[in-house]
């Protein structure tokens, strides 16, 4: 048997995100996926065992690619705000780049439990909690922030006001650029130590 033809693979989980996106993963099957990617469903599970395995090397890359800009962002920067900044931007940025996937990464959340999909990417999500938390609570020991905010908390609205970008900002109402400048105001200086 030759082997899998990354090309097509890559078609497979093109028509897989967009399907994901407009559908939900529960009502979109492997049939749709293979005549979306113009392949059968049979050959499909050449490339992915199961419509959980398109899943899961979905938010495996989603995960692996927030994790590098994740730490390009703060890499060399010695300033915890500033790193915040650019932990910022690059996350809008990949909301923005990368719509669908993230969209299926903050609308899916029950799916994924449900099927345990998160335990395979669980260490990447780990990391990329420490990169945000590490830098959160630099900003609170340098007295940037605020000493009587719960770091974990902080960081998760912030994550969250970022991820839920995809709900309200589609089609795009406010660019990127726009969209990260509101939100550092919003938590930088609504936040920041007195």
């Amino acid at each position: 048997m030759p082997a899998p033809n990354p090309k097509r693979s890559e078609q497979i989980l093109a028509a897989a995100t967009e399907l994901f996106a407009r559908k939900g993963i529960a009502k979109t099957t492997v049939r749709d996926i293979g005549e979306a990617a113009g392949v059968l469903s049979g050959t499909l599970y050449h490339y992915f065992d199961s419509k959980n395995a398109i899943v899961v090397r979905l938010l495996t890359d989603l995960g692996e690619e927030n994790y590098r800009r994740n730490l390009a962002a703060v890499d060399g920067v010695a300033d915890p705000l500033e790193a915040i900044r650019a932990l910022i931007r690059i996350s809008v940025a990949l909301v923005d780049e990368m719509p669908q996937l993230t969209s299926i990464y903050q609308n899916e959340g029950n799916y994924f439990r449900e099927h345990d999909l998160l335990s395979p990417v669980e260490a990447l999500l780990a990391a990329n909690r420490k990169t945000w938390l590490d830098t959160v609570k630099a900003a609170v020991a340098n007295n940037q922030l605020r000493n009587d905010l719960d770091s974990l908390v902080f960081y998760e609205l912030l994550r969250d006001a970022i991820w839920s970008c995809t709900r309200w900002n589609s089609p795009v109402r406010v660019d990127a650029d726009e969209l990260a400048t509101s939100i550092e105001t919003i938590f930088l200086h609504g936040f920041a130590a007195r």
